[in-house]
């Protein structure tokens, strides 16, 4: 049920390891025959995880594609001119903060120098929001801009993932290394995602006895997922569109009825009726 099939033309291997004398030069490496390349930085899912896990490579990446981003809001704003603040909030959390809080959970691993160069793109954008000076405590700008600080969104991205996983039903692989994981730190003043999570689940006291996540569908990893059965017609062939426009949307409604619980209903024809009585293509349960 959890087996994954492993594409060999992209996979690679790494060192991941504290020691000084890291090697250097790639050994041969196989996997079924084939001969596996060596990626000193490799990427995964779009986070660069580099020998010593710093994410000092990753943290600079994200920074400097929010910092590019934040060029937009730049181009609005002014103390006597530009877009309204409210504008240039919707601005920053939709193109920029986006790329701040991809891959929260993992920038727990990266220092406080390193996590540093993020929060000074928020500050940068919340002086820009406001319209205040550079002397204006960050603090109060976050709660004039209705904007909490990166801090705890990630300590909030560490505890939601944490609390997913313990959720997970028995026998899920990353269910057991949480479960199974002991308490050893690779380096005093930069602990590990577990560390974080345990210490921040202490705090918020949340329950031991957690209640289990309900599946999402019947569809396991690795199951072929079959095509979906469309009915373009009416369950009764007598009507059709000729019919009296009462008798046709009695039918349509039958129709509409018979179709599995759960499912979405697109209306494509403009026959969503909305709370102020307009007219709109739309969709419903």
């Amino acid at each position: 049920m959890w087996s994954l099939e492993v594409n060999h033309s992209k996979s690679v291997y790494s060192w991941f390891t504290l020691g000084r004398d890291i090697l250097k030069e790639p050994v041969e490496l196989r996997m079924d025959g084939k001969i596996l390349e060596w990626d000193k930085k490799p990427k995964y899912l779009g986070v660069i995880l580099d020998q010593k896990l710093t994410m000092c490579d990753h943290i600079q990446q994200v920074r400097e594609t929010a910092s590019e981003k934040l060029n937009i809001v730049k181009k609005l704003a002014g103390t006597k001119w530009g877009a309204r603040a409210d504008v240039l909030r919707g601005l920053y959390m939709g193109a920029v903060r986006s790329h701040l809080d991809y891959s929260l959970p993992v920038q727990v691993w990266a220092s406080q120098t390193t996590l540093a160069s993020l929060d000074a793109v928020q500050n940068q954008a919340i002086r820009l929001i406001c319209g205040t000076f550079r002397t204006t405590p960050i603090a109060a700008g976050e709660i004039m801009a209705n904007i909490p600080p990166l801090k705890l969104r990630r300590e909030r991205a560490v505890i939601l993932a944490h609390e997913r996983y313990m959720r997970l039903e028995d026998g899920c692989p990353l269910r057991s290394l949480v479960d199974n994981w002991e308490g050893r730190r690779r380096l005093h003043n930069r602990p590990c995602f577990m560390h974080v999570a345990r210490g921040l689940v202490r705090e918020a006291n949340l329950p031991v006895e957690r209640a289990a996540l309900s599946p999402s569908g019947s569809i396991f990893p690795m199951e072929a997922i079959g095509m979906p059965t469309i009915r373009k017609s009416l369950l009764d062939p007598v009507v059709t569109r000729q019919s009296h426009h009462t008798r046709l949307l009695q039918a349509a409604r039958e129709t509409i009825a018979s179709y599995p619980a759960g499912v979405t209903t697109i209306y494509t024809d403009g026959s969503v009726q909305t709370l102020e009585g307009t007219v709109k293509a739309g969709y419903g349960r």
